[in-house]
């Protein structure tokens, strides 16, 4: 999946420098030399993180982020102060706005990079995370299956379902119903830490539908044992 980031600076040689460290394959960069454009750039297409300078001519970077935390539809959006202001108060301040990371010019590419794939990696798990169990959802278990099938790991795959769920359901209610499917995750995250230690997954599709993923195929049968 192509992922959008909004560049914000109203210096062209920050924003060349920026599209030099940042370029991906899969990544489209879009640009903005100010706080205007930025939202305007945003209200049209939300990009996925918002790297922004926070002293522009036309609207602060703080300014910026006001804006964007106060409305329902932004407020969600992943925001990095680039910025050459790097004192403890400005930091602080800028957190305080709602800025999820801030890092300072000059910065250390390799650092950037890695801030930007940290940052974005989580926000896509956040936001499909199951609200009832924080388990990774659908398209962060999508990625983690691909991510082992394009670097040829050997892994186990298990789909987990809870029998007659529905009819336990609508006899005792949405309330129980809920107990019984955290309870069955925090079951499935205890037989992981048991049986695979190491490079296990574990994600809830929706429902009473879960997945396992772990990287030893060697345990599975003791796994599958331990599930039923």
């Amino acid at each position: 999946m192509t992922q959008r980031i909004l560049i914000v600076d109203d210096d062209e040689a920050g924003r060349a420098v920026l599209k030099r460290v940042l370029q991906k394959p899969d990544r489209d960069l879009v640009f903005a030399g100010g706080g205007e454009e930025a939202l305007r750039c945003v209200r049209e297409n939300p990009p996925d993180l918002i790297l922004l300078d926070k002293r522009m001519p036309d609207l602060s970077g703080a300014d910026v982020l006001t804006r964007l935390r106060g409305d329902a539809r932004t407020q969600m959006i992943p925001v990095i102060f680039v910025t050459g202001q790097g004192d403890v108060k400005e930091k602080v301040s800028g957190f305080e706005l709602g800025a999820d990371d801030y890092v300072t010019k000059p910065f250390e590419p390799t650092e950037l990079t890695a801030r930007v794939d940290g940052l974005l990696k989580r926000a896509g798990r956040q936001l499909s995370a199951n609200p009832l169990t924080k388990l990774p959802g659908g398209p962060a278990i999508e990625e983690e299956v691909t991510r082992r099938i394009e670097a040829r790991e050997p892994f186990a795959f298990f789909y987990v379902d809870i029998d007659h769920f529905k009819a336990y359901n609508d006899l005792h209610g949405y309330r129980e119903g809920d107990r019984v499917i955290r309870d069955t995750a925090d079951l499935l995250l205890l037989c992981l830490r048991q049986h695979a230690p190491q490079g296990a997954f574990a994600g809830h599709v929706g429902g009473a539908a879960f997945v396992l993923v772990t990287g030893s195929p060697e345990t599975s049968k003791d796994l599958a044992k331990d599930l039923t």
